[in-house]
Parts: structure tokens; C-alpha cells; sequence
């Protein structure tokens, strides 16, 4: 068989999938790195190409990226519900920029270069999940690692309204941390769909839980997988990796 009958056999076995079963094909085949990303010309020999680009386009008004923040302002404005299982999404009740790293964490590429206006960066964003904790009976705080290559990492702590368990409040707080990032991209005029992203998580069932290779029956827990799918699907390229020790 040939290779071009080999894909048309297999675009016809996609046919089929329900629309779920696609999403999840999708993922699996992020995860496993056989998405090739696009490259642009302008990444290529960007000193050299650049100059031929000609006027700089104008930054975008406020109200054409509208859409992007929907799932932030949706997030926000429900009711912290006690019962957890209800798909009600725990209210966050702050958020604190602790700062960057201890010393001894790697030091920024002096010569980095920054994208051009409107582009994404060329090196992946990366966001790095810390174990949430209970700070008392009733609080919660969850922690991430926000990483713009060039740019100072910064340690984010988020505080949510009520104690809630470890799962949730990690999926909560991933949800935040990609609410942060499509909103920074959007702001900046750049297509989330553009950019890459790579997401280091505390442990391997959290990783086979978003992957949908581990069943998930707590519906409150598959409505904050949900969230935290929908807006993985914003983002270009993703991948999902085990924070190391």
C-alpha cells in the first residue's frame, strides 16, 4: 500500500471518531511530540528577514480580543460551591507575585532575542506546577512557576476561597496560570494559536488524567479537566511534562 493510501486510510478512521475521540487523539499526539510545529520564514534568519517585513502593523484595539478572556471572566464570576462534585468551579480569591526564583536557578540567555511585534516567542513558555497546599481549615493556596523566555521568571501564588482538595485545587490553578498567559499573549496582539507551551506537573496521574488515558468519575473534576482542555486548545503547540524532583 502506499503512503498516500496508508493517510487516506487513516483520515478515514479519524472520520469516524466522535468529536471527543478526536480531541483525544489530538492530545495523545501532542504529548507524544508527533505534531511538527509550522515554522514561520520570519524565525528563520530573523535579522536578515525582518527588514523586508515593512511597516509595523498597529497593536490591536482591546475589544477585538474580547473572546480570549471569556474563560478567565467565566472562572471568576461563579459562587464558590461547597459541594465539589457539581462541576462548580472554586472561586480564587487572590493572586500574589512572590517573585522569582531562589538564586542558583539558570540564568536568562544573555542573547536572547525578542520576538517581533505580534509574533510569539520562538522558545516554548513554561509554566511549572507546585503541589498545592491547605494553609488552614479553610484555605487553599496553589503555587505555579510562570517562565517568558527572556524575562525573569516569576512565582505566582494563587489563594482559593475555601479549602478544597488537591486535585481540584491543582487544576484550578493551572486553569489560572493559562488564564494568565492566553490574556498576556492576547494583550500583546499575538495568536495564542502561535505560541508553545510547555507545562511541568507534580505527578504522572495528573498528566494521564488531562491525556484521558485515566478515567476521571468525580463530574466536578471532569468539569475543571474540561476548563483546563478548552484552554490547552487555544494554544498552538503543548506539552505535558513530569516536574523533576
Amino acid at each position: 500500500m502506499s503512503e498516500a493510501a496508508r493517510l487516506e486510510s487513516i483520515i478515514e478512521e479519524i472520520r469516524q471518531l466522535t468529536p471527543a475521540g478526536r480531541r483525544r487523539l489530538l492530545r495523545y499526539l501532542r504529548v507524544a511530540g508527533l505534531l511538527e510545529r509550522e515554522e514561520l520564514l520570519t524565525d528563520r534568519n530573523r535579522l536578515r528577514v525582518a527588514p523586508a517585513l515593512g511597516l509595523p502593523r498597529a497593536a490591536p484595539t482591546p475589544n477585538n480580543k474580547a473572546g480570549r478572556s471569556e474563560p478567565h471572566s467565566r472562572a471568576t464570576s461563579r459562587t464558590p460551591g461547597r459541594g465539589r462534585d457539581n462541576g462548580e468551579r472554586t472561586q480564587i480569591s487572590g493572586r500574589v507575585v512572590i517573585g522569582a526564583p531562589p538564586s542558583g536557578e539558570e540564568q536568562l540567555d544573555p542573547h536572547f532575542m525578542a520576538p517581533l511585534p505580534g509574533q510569539a516567542p520562538e522558545r516554548p513558555i513554561v509554566i511549572r506546577l507546585n503541589m498545592p497546599s491547605t494553609v488552614t481549615a479553610v484555605t487553599t493556596t496553589g503555587s505555579y512557576v510562570f517562565e517568558w523566555p527572556g524575562s525573569t521568571p516569576q512565582i505566582v501564588q494563587v489563594r482559593f476561597a475555601e479549602a478544597v482538595p488537591t486535585e481540584y485545587a491543582t487544576y484550578e490553578t493551572l486553569s489560572a496560570a493559562l488564564d494568565t498567559l492566553v490574556k498576556r499573549l492576547s494583550d500583546g496582539g499575538i495568536d495564542p494559536g502561535t505560541a508553545r507551551l510547555d507545562v511541568h506537573c507534580p505527578s504522572d496521574e495528573f498528566i494521564d488524567q488531562l491525556t484521558g488515558e485515566e478515567p476521571i468519575s468525580a463530574p466536578g473534576l471532569r468539569a475543571r479537566r474540561d476548563h483546563v482542555d478548552a484552554l490547552l486548545d487555544q494554544i498552538g503547540e503543548w506539552r505535558l511534562m513530569r516536574t523533576r524532583a
